[in-house]
């Protein structure tokens, strides 16, 4: 039943979302013309994806389940060369990739990786044999984590979250975040659809009078939060 609703919940998102074609923002337009629909390969893709390849044999549901898939990751590498955050945070990467993505994109960027129990031992294996040296990996319970890290930080450019795939952890994650953010912040929910918890996750994300711009790509969504700009909510096809 619920693979019958992700797929009738992705034919609704195919038949409503537009292509760069049918998108009147400029921001938006440029956004997905050159970042979003640039599939085309990076240098360091073929290195990362032979370790996903590695984790499998750790616990293959895991990295089918869990890790973000090439597509995803490979977008959020785009989006983060293209922003150039001079600071990352990655909740639940679940093994290291996405975030290694993330620094392999924005070497210059200092990147935060937040992670609970065994996962965290595998991510940091993953960091070290991808020779990544600007990642600090917190091991512990997500939201108290990124309270302290976030306060330590003073701001935030980036926030990744591929975390527990429930309302109450997703909005703690946000009203943290949002206490950071500045007019160039970018905020990555994946996974939007994944369940009722995550479907309601993005329309109070939506509704939030501190975000502005949102774009629904299915497989994750991204938040903007400039001041003076005019609210608008984007599905696009990806």
């Amino acid at each position: 039943m619920a693979n019958i609703r992700f797929f009738l919940d992705y034919l609704t998102h195919f038949v409503a979302a537009k292509t760069r074609h049918g998108v009147h923002s400029p921001f938006v337009y440029r956004l997905v013309d050159e970042v979003i629909y640039d599939f085309s390969p990076k240098q360091y893709d073929a290195a990362i994806e032979r370790r996903r390849k590695q984790l499998y044999r750790y616990d293959r549901a895991i990295v089918k389940n869990a890790l973000p898939t090439p597509r995803v990751v490979q977008l959020l590498a785009r989006l983060s060369a293209h922003f150039e955050p001079a600071n990352m945070v990655v909740i639940g990467d679940c093994m290291g990739i996405a975030t290694a993505y993330l620094a392999k994109a924005c070497p210059a960027s200092h990147l935060y990786a937040i992670e609970e129990g065994q996962t965290a031992l595998l991510a940091e294996e993953t960091f070290e044999q991808l020779q990544l040296s600007n990642i600090n990996l917190s091991v512990g319970e997500p939201n108290s984590t990124l309270a302290r890290l976030l306060n330590d930080l003073g701001t935030l450019d980036l926030l990744f979250i591929n975390g527990h795939h429930d309302y109450e952890a997703n909005m703690c994650y946000l009203s943290e975040a949002l206490n950071y953010v500045n007019d160039h912040s970018v905020i990555i929910y994946v996974d939007i659809y994944w369940n009722d918890d995550m479907k309601k996750t993005w329309e109070t994300i939506k509704a939030h009078p501190k975000v502005n711009l949102t774009i629904d790509l299915f497989y994750m969504g991204l938040i903007f939060l400039k001041k003076g700009r005019e609210e608008e909510h984007f599905k696009i096809r990806f």
